[in-house]
């Protein structure tokens, strides 16, 4: 019953649908990663091919440069040695304007002064400016074509150069300046397409694994219907068995391991069926018997419980005889030291010279010591009598101790565990006077604070063993405190319908890991102890109606013991 109330108390989840998430995620989950990993080595080729292009094309253009430098300083050179000036500014003229890719063409001599400088922005500029930037200094200084990039209106140049050498010097250099827009234009549309290119393989994988993720499925959906059908089927035959109709056979047709279980679940029915046949026959015949055991543990507990109280308060009458011993003892001790056998030695020398009293009196060292002696007398006698007194005294005291004592365990001994209006008050005092002996011996000071409170509903015989459980433990508790901080306070009130006790004692305490477990059966701290005196206390204070609980600030700092009771209703 408590398995299928929690079963209930959950949402309920078919295994179809079980199935059939599991298989949408373990076919999202690997759709995505074989997207992914396409999508990622797209991209590396992607990557490495662009990267090739640029650098193809950039090398296409800078071969293209070299090339052209390369036979305009062979076609200069004539020129130059034959300062054929207008035929120089007619190459690098026409070699400019023919080419959209040229920014700009110079030619300049050895002291870095242009020739020709045909810019494309600019015009031509005058033959008397001299070039003294780096790059007119780097090209100077080359020795063969080369190139370096330039930035000439934030715009991206490859300056190409070469020396223009005769047969025996060097007579100037040819400079080109190439643009890059072109080639970079070309790679950006490039890019553009390899990003169209992306998209559409991204949107016609993304199309395609959606068509095929419902198309698989729709498939499991079918297949999950073939599997779980018969687990349904078997779930509606065990609701008709968990409400007690076990009469439904169970049919199921299947050749696999559902087949099998249809089959071992029908044999259980049958078995079920079979000893439900029995099952109230039986329920009777044991009922009948745990009822007569339920009286005779009942009975058995009851007398147990009183001879617990028996032998306690043996023990305390013995603890009391013990006090008794002592006083009879002090008794003997002031009968051997009487001051009348000092007396009856005077009396003896007295008798001896009584014929002649006069002389002894007068004569004798003797005489006048017997007469201080004889005034003496009286205080001797008199302290003697107040000691008999008082050994008196205290012997009436230990006896009347344990008159108390025997009153109060014979009041509990045949009483009946019934519920019933007591005063709450009373039971601790008969609890106090049956552990009194024990009390005295350990010097324990008890505190007691009952204001007037209203009669409470308990079963008498277990609270008192409840109390003289604590009343034990604190005693137990408090062996290693010393004897001036030895207390038990009993602190009594009421809150609204119920009173509260407080049983407080200045002992070692309880360790916090051990304020849930301390009522648990079996649960002891103790070397000798067997852990039922307070497992049994909780037990009889809830069979009151009661609570009980248990506080302590930790090791070494003492305990408190509460215990809740409901007030008596008439």
């Amino acid at each position: 019953m408590i398995l299928k109330t929690s079963i209930l108390e959950k949402s309920f989840i078919s295994l179809n649908t079980k199935l059939m998430r599991f298989t949408a995620k373990s076919m999202l989950i690997i759709g995505i990663t074989v997207l992914l990993a396409g999508l990622v080595t797209f991209l590396f080729e992607y990557r490495r091919r662009l990267s090739q292009i640029q650098i193809s094309t950039k090398n296409v253009l800078i071969n293209k440069g070299k090339l052209l430098v390369s036979n305009n300083s062979i076609a200069l050179r004539q020129m130059a040695e034959d300062n054929a000036f207008s035929a120089i500014k007619e190459l690098v003229s026409s070699t400019v304007f023919d080419d959209s890719d040229i920014f700009y063409g110079i030619y300049m001599d050895n002291d870095m002064r242009p020739w020709v400088y045909i810019d494309k922005n600019r015009g031509d500029n005058p033959l008397n400016e001299y070039l003294d930037d780096k790059i007119s200094q780097w090209a100077s200084d080359t020795d063969f074509p080369d190139y370096r990039y330039v930035k000439i209106h934030n715009e991206e140049i490859i300056e190409f150069a070469a020396p223009v050498k005769s047969t025996e010097q060097k007579l100037g250099t040819i400079r080109y300046g190439i643009s890059t827009a072109s080639t970079n234009r070309a790679i950006a549309e490039m890019r553009n397409d390899f990003t169209r290119y992306i998209v559409f393989y991204m949107i016609s994988f993304i199309c395609a694994g959606i068509i095929i993720f419902f198309m698989e499925l729709n498939r499991c959906r079918k297949q999950a219907a073939t599997i779980t059908r018969p687990l349904c089927d078997l779930r509606e035959a065990a609701g008709t068995i968990s409400n007690g109709n076990y009469d439904s056979e169970v049919k199921i047709d299947s050749n696999d391991e559902m087949g099998i279980l249809a089959q071992n679940f029908e044999l259980m029915r049958q078995t079920i069926r079979n000893y439900t046949t029995n099952l109230q026959k039986m329920v009777k015949e044991r009922t009948r018997a745990l009822e007569a055991a339920q009286k005779e543990l009942v009975l058995k507990a009851h007398q147990a419980g009183m001879a617990d109280i028996a032998i306690g308060t043996l023990h305390n009458v013995g603890n009391i005889l013990n006090s008794v011993n002592i006083s009879v003892q002090m008794l003997e001790q002031l009968t051997s030291s009487s001051p009348q056998i000092n007396l009856q030695k005077a009396n003896n020398l007295l008798r001896q010279n009584q014929e002649s009293f006069v002389d002894f009196m007068t004569k004798d060292p003797k005489g006048p010591k017997l007469l201080q002696y004889y005034l003496k007398l009286e205080d001797s006698f008199e302290l003697y009598n107040d000691k008999i007194i008082e050994q008196i005294s205290r012997l009436t005291s230990k006896v009347k101790a344990i008159h108390e004592v025997i009153i109060a365990q014979q009041s509990y001994v045949n009483a009946a565990a019934i519920t019933e209006s007591a005063s709450l008050e009373e039971v601790v005092e008969d609890a106090l006077t049956m552990q009194k002996g024990s009390i005295d011996r350990y010097n324990i000071n008890v505190i007691k604070k009952f204001p007037s409170l209203p009669s409470v509903r308990i079963q008498k015989t277990k609270l008192i063993h409840v109390l003289i459980n604590f009343i034990n433990n604190a005693k137990e508790a408090m062996i290693e405190t010393p004897p001036e901080k030895r207390e038990l306070e009993f602190n009594a009130y009421r809150d609204n319908a119920e009173v509260v006790l407080k049983v407080r004692d200045t002992g070692y305490g309880v360790a916090p890991e051990n304020i849930k477990k301390i009522f648990s059966h079996g649960f002891t701290t103790k070397i000798n102890g067997h852990g039922f005196g307070l497992h049994s206390s909780a037990n009889y204070i809830r069979e009151m109606n009661g609570k009980i609980n248990v506080e302590s600030p930790g090791p070494g700092l003492g305990s408190t013991f509460i215990i809740t009771l409901p007030l008596w209703q008439e």
